[in-house]
């Protein structure tokens, strides 16, 4: 079993974005270099279009309607 302790992991999550809005630190961020696309995802993790779509909130037909953009 995990040992975290999320309340100290959220009150630092406070003081960072307060460190952060005073200018005293800058945030990390990533940059992603194209779009994954729903079909790429739910095959990699083995998952149903399904399951998928219910993970995501939206309906298997705008599921499928975006898979066959690609």
């Amino acid at each position: 079993m995990n040992n975290r302790d999320i309340g100290l992991e959220i009150l630092d999550g406070i003081n960072e974005i307060n460190n952060f809005k005073q200018g005293q630190i800058s945030l990390k961020t990533v940059q992603l270099s194209a779009p994954l696309m729903p079909k790429i995802i739910h095959s990699k993790r083995h998952i149903t279009q399904s399951v998928f779509s219910d993970l995501r909130s939206v309906s298997m037909c705008t599921l499928q309607e975006n898979n066959n953009d690609d």
